[in-house]
């Protein structure tokens, strides 16, 4: 939330000081984002003087509500702060199919995956929120050895863009020698519906869909090899690994 005290009533704040309310609510919500990788959405709220407005951040950007006066409405802000206060975790931008330790995943097809640790994520709003941890199957989930480690891999994409391209290409890839092997694919789902960003009637705006995928093995760092002929023998995997794809 951004607050600040103003002498200048309920009137809402000229254009240059709407961009500073904002640009410090983008700030925020990146580090929502980058500390919280697992959150599908961030809200937020700006009050200036005695003047609201309540923001979302998705993946597809930004999305402001009316601004409204407290001491005019205030039933409307009340309403509001208890309904966040009483909200399913969903409402509150939490991907219900992982813990809220985010220590595990329960796909659509109900496999448990542990999550075991972090190994990227984005945090920037508009774009494609990737997310990239290390998971372990329980019960040989997808396929896996129950201790094995395997990739998640969790991205926002444009609804337009399809057939995915890249699970195209890991489902021809299947068995192929030197080339990471696809174990799960789910567009993600949230009590029921298909994970998308938020719409808003009346305004066109992007709409991306929540997909998630388990790949194996994982692999170490190309910066842990212990010796050059180690370093050489990675990249003549990579030729290899080429090799197999075009035949």
């Amino acid at each position: 939330a951004y607050v600040q005290f103003s002498d200048s009533g309920s009137s809402f704040p000229n254009i240059t000081e709407r961009v500073m309310v904002y640009t410090k609510l983008v700030q925020a919500a990146r580090l929502h984002f980058r500390f919280r990788p697992t959150l599908r959405f961030s809200l937020g709220a700006a009050i200036f003087g005695t003047t609201c407005a309540f923001v979302l951040f998705d993946r597809a950007g930004m999305q402001v509500s009316s601004a409204f006066d407290l001491h005019r409405d205030p039933v409307v802000f009340i309403r509001v702060m208890l309904g966040l206060l009483y909200a399913n975790r969903v409402y509150l931008g939490f991907d219900t199919n992982i813990t809220e330790n985010n220590q595990v995943l329960t796909t659509v097809s109900g496999e448990k995956w542990d999550i075991l640790s972090k190994i990227c994520s984005s945090f920037e709003i508009v774009e494609k929120g990737t997310f990239v941890a290390a998971v372990a199957a329980r019960d040989k989930a997808g396929g896996a050895e129950r201790g094995g480690q395997c990739i998640m891999k969790s991205y926002w994409k444009h609804r337009e863009e399809s057939p995915l391209i890249e699970v195209e290409f890991l489902k021809r890839a299947l068995g192929v020698p030197g080339v990471v092997q696809l174990l799960y694919y789910e567009q993600v789902r949230v009590l029921g519906e298909l994970d998308v960003t938020a719409r808003v009637p009346g305004r066109p705006r992007i709409e991306r869909v929540h997909h998630r995928l388990i790949l194996s093995p994982r692999g170490e760092k190309l910066v842990n090899f212990s010796s050059v002929n180690e370093l050489l023998c990675v990249f003549l995997d990579i030729v290899e690994g080429a090799y197999h794809i075009i035949e």
